[in-house]
């Protein structure tokens, strides 16, 4: 067997009542060969190969963000309502057909109206580019095909391609970077894939398995399903995320109005954030950042800091009252970051709803992505472990510094500091409090 020939003949396969194809993957992961090689080897169909950077933002909208925003690099990139429009609405099945290829003129750096062409009726169409598989395009597709490429390899490419560093973890590249793992936490594009390839060596590509602790649907061609344990178990967490999400959405506006302001909030929190803060080298994190109070602090003490919160409502919100931070909404299992690449995590009170059995995966992730030396601050109810309780907004949990200094050991965190506290009388929660500050090994 031969990889093109055959996964030539699976892809027209997965495609046989359409002719849309994705081929996606990060910058310099060799989505355009890939696209010209597979092209070459499908011999029935007719092939149509699209360019995705040919539908790119003007300059003025891509960096509208800031030249280095990750954010921008993600959203920004390209003009959806043009690919959608001009390529994948007359090529879907049930389309009339014509189509535009191209809807951006590089080098005068303008929208224009392409050559209207005319698609042969059994042509298969390559679409190859970035973000190929989030929500607004995925269920375009009749079959895809995501390259699997790190960002090691990538970046080294790229560097004799434009000219760019060749560490992918170089503050340059932190935007292209960062903006692809923003994709990955939003689509999870090796999930929807129907086939995913190692395309490390240009001349060898592999079609490979995603690991199956990642995955929580199992695609629909060439590849084994995870076990159900492990899909069944994958499922419920995305789930509980999801309930979390929603519940801090149905009450946001009126949690914005009850602590929509950093004065409102306890003096001894505030403080003691300061000084965890002041102390704490390198990039931070607001884990759980809500509407923005703690990113904002964080930010004015003069940090760089990223927020981050499962509730859609509460990313709006802090994107509108702080539009010089960045914001991101996601999930704290799969965060948008490099290994090691921040100085400190605040989770202030944003670890409670999360079922105690998935505590020890978050602490983990948390671990993963602070250097080492790095710090990270955790508030909580104290309380007997891992007893549930009813919060005002959905199903919260006790912990003590005791109970979690082992998960912490076994995240690879040290615990270094702790502080508890009861409740005055003037205070709106009568719940214990208690913090620790642990770092990571």
């Amino acid at each position: 067997m031969t990889f093109w020939p055959d996964l030539a003949t699976a892809v027209t396969e997965a495609a046989a009542t359409g002719r849309l194809v994705a081929i996606d993957g990060v910058d310099g992961s060799g989505k355009t060969r890939f696209a010209a090689n597979l092209a070459a080897h499908i011999v029935d169909r007719p092939v149509i190969i699209i360019h995705a950077d040919d539908f790119l933002n003007p300059s003025r909208i891509r960096h509208a963000r800031g030249r280095h925003s990750e954010l921008g690099f993600w959203e920004d990139t390209y003009d959806y309502p043009a690919l959608r429009r001009d390529v994948l609405e007359p090529l879907q099945r049930g389309g009339d057909g014509h189509y535009r290829p191209v809807a951006y003129d590089a080098r005068a750096d303008e929208p224009i109206v392409g050559d209207t062409l005319h698609a042969d009726p059994a042509a298969l169409v390559l679409v190859e580019g970035m973000f190929l598989l989030r929500d607004e395009l995925a269920s375009h597709w009749d079959a895809s095909i995501h390259l699997h490429v790190p960002f090691a390899v990538t970046a080294s490419r790229m560097a004799i391609r434009d000219g760019s560093h060749p560490d992918p973890e170089h503050p340059s590249m932190r935007r292209y970077v960062g903006g692809q793992r923003l994709y990955f936490a939003a689509a999870r594009p090796w999930e929807r894939a129907d086939f995913v390839v190692d395309n490390s060596d240009f001349d060898h590509p592999q079609l490979i398995d995603a690991s199956p602790a990642d995955r929580t649907t199992p695609r629909r061609h060439h590849v084994a399903a995870s076990s159900p344990d492990v899909l069944a178990g994958s499922r419920r967490s995305r789930r509980v995320t999801e309930a979390i999400g929603a519940a801090y959405d149905a009450r946001a506006a009126e949690y914005v109005a009850l602590l929509g302001d950093i004065a409102q909030t306890d003096a001894r929190d505030r403080a003691l954030i300061a000084a965890w803060r002041d102390a704490t080298p390198g990039r931070l994190l607001d884990a759980g950042c809500g509407p923005g109070l703690w990113t904002r602090f964080l930010h004015d003490g003069g940090r760089d800091v990223l927020g981050v919160d499962l509730s859609e409502q509460f990313i709006g919100h802090a994107r509108e009252k702080h539009p010089d931070l960045e914001f991101h909404h996601g999930s704290f299992a799969a965060l948008p970051l490099a290994d090691a690449s921040l100085g400190g995590i605040l989770a202030w009170y944003s670890l409670i709803h999360t079922p105690p059995e998935q505590l020890p995966g978050i602490l983990a992730e948390f671990a993963r992505v602070v250097a080492p030396g790095g710090s990270i601050l955790i508030g909580f109810f104290d309380g007997t472990p891992g007893e549930p309780f009813d919060h005002a907004v959905t199903t919260a949990y006790f912990w003590t510094p005791d109970a979690l200094a082992p998960l912490l050991v076994d995240a690879g965190l040290t615990l270094t500091a702790v502080e508890r506290r009861g409740r005055t009388p003037d205070e709106p929660s009568t719940r214990p409090h208690a913090s620790l500050t642990a770092v990571r090994t």
